[in-house]
């Protein structure tokens, strides 16, 4: 039996998510570590703030240590989705942003730490996409739910967790490990070749 807990716990929907997300890594808050783990990963577009990447690049020209978690770039690599997805990777490794992949990854987490020591803790099914965060007009009108919570004893668990399981997993491997042993899809992708 579980026991109830009192920790200051918020529901979320998926625009919330979006919404709690820019508070944490937008030009008003200064971060120390951020560790993003979502199975979609889209560039998406914080309307009036900019794109992820670029409020990542910021966050990191700043001081701050950046992981990505996500799964490689989906099927086909002729097709868009596939090329988007490496696209966004490259950017992110080019920056300088750990970008970790693992094919089984399915979780969506948002950990940050703030320079003012406030931790930040989101765990729900609302992958870091268009889709994921409530915009209207997607293809899917994905119903997300997600909790937040400021705890830090939560926080240093999720962290651990997240950390020592899935970074930590045989699986996982570093962009460059898993470009080396792509070479071949990659190249594709890029010769402007597509499949109708």
């Amino acid at each position: 039996m579980t026991t109830p807990t009192s920790l200051p716990i918020e529901p979320l929907t998926g625009a919330d998510v979006a919404r709690e997300v820019i508070q944490c890594i937008g030009a008003f808050r200064l971060l120390r570590t951020a560790i993003i783990v979502s199975y979609t990963l889209q560039d998406y577009e914080f309307t009036g703030h900019g794109l992820v990447s670029d409020l990542l690049r910021r966050q990191l020209a700043l001081g701050a240590k950046i992981t990505v978690l996500t799964t490689p770039p989906p099927f086909n690599p002729k097709k868009n989705p596939y090329k988007d997805k490496l696209k966004l990777l490259e950017k992110l490794e080019a920056d300088g942003i750990r970008v970790l992949l693992n094919e089984r990854i399915h979780a969506k987490v948002y950990l940050f730490y703030d320079a003012d020591d406030h931790r930040t803790t989101i765990v729900g099914s609302a992958n870091l996409s268009h889709g994921g965060f409530g915009v209207k007009g997607t293809a899917v009108g994905w119903h997300e739910v997600s909790l937040v919570c400021s705890d830090n004893d939560l926080f240093q668990k999720t962290t651990s967790l997240v950390e020592n399981g899935m970074m930590a997993d045989r699986d996982t491997m570093d962009f460059a490990t898993w470009r080396s042993l792509n070479i071949s899809d990659i190249a594709i992708a890029k010769s402007g070749e597509t499949d109708d």
